[in-house]
């Protein structure tokens, strides 16, 4: 299983969404098969942590019922360190959790559950 290796003309970079010590995250528009499709572009500081994540991603990709727990890797830019992710419709879970106050009591035991 691979990732699509897609030139950085293809991607269009957006506002950035989170910087860690090891990469930072921005919105992005990728054009794969003729469409246009909403991202996540993860960019790495090193190759070291590009290929270490790419490699890993891939390895969990294959386990079947995997793509119900993690956002997918829909292609990578390999010449800048890219690694595109599916984007998270729902926005991200640090926005999402604060609603959760609110919500059903069984649902939010569920939820912990399955964090954990």
């Amino acid at each position: 299983m691979s990732a699509p290796d897609i030139p950085l003309t293809s991607i269009a970079l957006g506002a950035m969404l989170g910087k860690g010590g090891f990469a930072e995250v921005m919105q992005a528009a990728v054009e794969l098969d003729g469409k246009t499709v909403p991202a996540a572009a993860k960019r790495f500081a090193s190759d070291q942590y590009f290929i270490q994540e790419r490699d890993l991603m891939l390895k969990l990709q294959a386990i079947p019922n995997a793509s119900s727990y993690l956002v997918t890797l829909i292609a990578q830019c390999s010449s800048e360190r890219l690694l595109l992710y599916e984007l998270m419709p729902a926005g991200d879970l640090e926005s999402y959790l604060p609603q959760l106050r609110t919500a059903d009591a069984r649902l939010r035991i569920r939820l912990m559950l399955d964090f954990a």
